[in-house]
């Protein structure tokens, strides 16, 4: 349909708008020149900036604009084919593209940089862009969330492009990068890869694709030990001796070294608390440092870089605080992230640790409830909140209750159906206490409530 970028008609429709994906590609192309409009289901923070942008856009999906039509449409893969907005653009035979197969074409550049994996690609992708643009490296880029002082969206002058590569429907597989970065990689997404090693075949069809010697791996513990390796050429970032790229130190003060050359060696301040962070921050350090030479990156403003970044929206972000109470709101919503979030919290400082946990589709729930209930349990209390089912219909006996016959034992744990229920659970509220939402869900609808409450307790 579109062999490169610059054969993109000069407007294009994106039906979901409001996506973190499709919000960001949306932005970048309205920064050059296009005509942009679009479609979303409800009024969002979202909805609300690209409409300051000056961007067009309907809360009603029916049917795609009629006059000018435009000349590409693209949907979100959360829409299928027979969804009304985009049979209409079918039957008008507009081209029709996914927002994976628009990423992919605008993603043809010498040094495209992919971050793949099932949890950290998208604080990984953030760290690097705000990296390489505070460095002076013009990069482009295209996360999958709000960063903090800088677009979602952005092509940038150079052929840096940094990349956050969905593994859902195998979205990633439209992409052909120069580079990929792997972050820690479980078994997710069950209604796409009912197996592991499906997600693992996927992975190495993606890296099939990279010349040799251009991926880096993050390992959480011995590389041996990962489930799935890309093979000979790659590189791994972790705390193991074995690893290529050694990480050392703690809290703010961390070094990274190459195991094989001593003069590649560089100390830094990880950006976010968390073991999990401090190893984002050194893979995307790992890939500056391997680079730079060919790349001409100052290593100084690189790590100078890294350590301004200020985060990024349903990351650990500290959404109130009176320096009692706390209200944290983060987007993990599979056992491995809340296992790592509360490890984060507690690192923190908190004296009591509350989590409001919305499962996110039910199959994940069927999947992983034990192991959910698990992760939960490090918290001091935990209230499960009703799924949010994304774009699976309910499962027989598969709800927010389906994790209490694995917190049987625990001293605080309980499932609420609505705010009435969660305000009156959440009483009494501690000293030194912070209130964590986790999910992937629309838990955003109560977070005024819930400062309001942690400011009258």
């Amino acid at each position: 349909m579109f062999e490169s970028p610059e054969q993109l008609p000069r407007h294009i429709h994106f039906c979901g708008i409001g996506g973190a994906g499709m919000s960001a590609l949306a932005l970048a192309l309205h920064e050059r020149g296009f005509r942009v409009t679009g479609s979303d289901r409800e009024e969002t923070a979202v909805t609300r900036e690209l409409r300051e942008k000056g961007i067009e856009l309907a809360l009603v999906q029916q049917a795609v604009p009629q006059s000018p039509p435009p000349g590409l449409v693209i949907r979100t893969a959360a829409m299928p084919l027979d969804h009304p907005e985009i049979r209409d653009a079918l039957s008008r035979g507009l081209p029709l593209l996914k927002r994976s197969e628009l990423l992919g074409l605008l993603g043809r550049r010498p040094h495209s940089i992919a971050v793949a994996g099932t949890h950290g690609k998208t604080t990984v992708s953030a760290m690097l862009a705000h990296t390489l643009h505070a460095a002076g490296a013009d990069p482009g880029w295209f996360v999958g969330a709000q960063l903090q002082g800088l677009p979602a969206g952005h092509l940038g002058g150079s052929d840096l492009l940094v990349l956050e590569a969905d593994e859902y429907d195998r979205s990633f597989l439209t992409l052909h990068p120069g580079h990929l970065l792997v972050t820690r990689l479980d078994w997710d997404h069950v209604d796409i890869y009912p197996r592991p090693e499906d997600l693992y075949e996927a992975m190495q069809e993606l890296a099939d694709r990279l010349p040799e010697g251009r991926i880096l791996q993050q390992a959480h513990a011995d590389p041996e030990s990962l489930p799935w390796r890309p093979g000979a050429g790659s590189a791994c970032v972790g705390r193991a001796a074995s690893c290529d790229w050694i990480l050392a130190g703690d809290g703010e003060a961390c070094r990274l070294r190459h195991r094989d050359t001593p003069d590649l060696d560089w100390a830094f301040r990880p950006p976010m608390a968390g073991e999990h962070n401090r190893l984002n921050a050194a893979l995307c350090l790992a890939w500056c440092a391997e680079r730079h030479e060919e790349l001409g990156l100052d290593m100084a403003a690189v790590v100078r870089g890294l350590e301004s970044f200020p985060g990024l929206r349903r990351r650990l972000q500290t959404l109130w605080s009176n320096g009692r109470r706390t209200l944290i709101d983060d987007y993990a919503h599979h056992p491995s992230e809340l296992a790592a979030l509360i490890d984060s919290v507690r690192e923190m400082g908190y004296r009591r640790v509350t989590v409001i946990h919305q499962p996110h589709t039910f199959s994940r729930v069927e999947a992983f409830a034990e192991e959910t209930a698990r992760a939960l349990s490090a918290a001091d209390r935990v209230f499960t909140w009703p799924v949010f089912p994304a774009r699976e219909r309910p499962l027989p006996g598969v709800d927010h209750r389906s994790f209490l016959p694995w917190l049987g034992n625990h001293p605080c744990a309980r499932a609420v159906d609505d705010w009435d229920g969660l305000s009156r659970a959440l009483l009494p509220l501690g000293e030194s206490e912070v209130v964590v939402t986790a999910g992937a869900g629309d838990l955003y609808h109560i977070h005024q409530r819930l400062a309001d409450l942690l400011a009258r307790a």
